[in-house]
């Protein structure tokens, strides 16, 4: 199954249901495979293109196109979470360095920071609980699957109120910030493009480049 990567926050609030979408600039150039083969090619030329495709995907002349997001696909998501297990030297790095490899214990199933350990380690010749980065995240370990409901393709700018909102940006009336309410009147617009231009996500100036992006809805899925 693929995933989704999000930080601490932002899995949080989709497996509260609060975050029902996500938006993950779109990279050129596309490609996609001829005949199925597996000899990479240019399909995309522009982004009518790329809309084209998310309308009717699919089989194209001499192109098998596959989409990065589909409507009706499940993803599981990645995001920080706590593991029990212990490290196992595994080799050396380029630099000469011991690398070491995180065996994990799927016994005791996976924690998440809005519920951590008791104790948590750091040092690398303990047996217990370490905190693992989302993009480390096992399949078994995920709580949340979401299946993908819309796929549109639009400027990062042209984000709706309602969209804002769908994307998690707590919306009381007040400034937002961080999910609480603080004084000062601000837009969930706006409030939107503090966190896309935070260090955490895409770093300052993101939101001035204005960058073509996936727009992904989606909906928690309970199994």
């Amino acid at each position: 199954m693929n995933s989704l990567l999000m930080t601490a926050e932002n899995g949080q609030k989709v497996y509260d249901r609060v975050k029902t979408q996500t938006r993950r600039i779109l990279r050129w150039p596309l490609y996609g495979k001829r005949d199925g083969g597996k000899r990479r090619i240019f399909f995309a030329e522009d982004i009518d293109d790329v809309r084209r495709l998310i309308v009717s995907p699919g089989r194209h002349p001499n192109q098998c196109v596959v989409l990065p997001y589909r409507v009706g696909e499940r993803r599981y998501i990645r995001e920080p979470h706590y593991l029990y297990g212990r490290w196992k030297r595994d080799g050396k790095t380029k630099t000469g360095k011991p690398k070491y490899r995180f065996i994990a214990d799927r016994s005791k199933g996976a924690c998440y920071p809005n519920n951590p350990p008791p104790r948590i380690c750091t040092r690398k010749s303990a047996v217990g609980w370490f905190r693992r980065p989302g993009m480390f995240m096992f399949e078994w370990a995920a709580r949340t699957i979401v299946e993908i409901t819309e796929v549109r393709i639009q400027r990062v700018q042209e984000i709706s109120e309602e969209d804002a909102i769908a994307e998690g940006v707590l919306y009381t009336g007040d400034r937002i910030q961080d999910g609480k309410k603080c004084s000062g009147a601000i837009s969930v617009q706006a409030r939107f493009k503090q966190l896309w231009d935070s260090e955490d996500i895409h770093g300052a100036g993101a939101w001035e480049r204005n960058d073509w992006v996936w727009a992904v809805t989606m909906r928690r899925v309970v199994l």
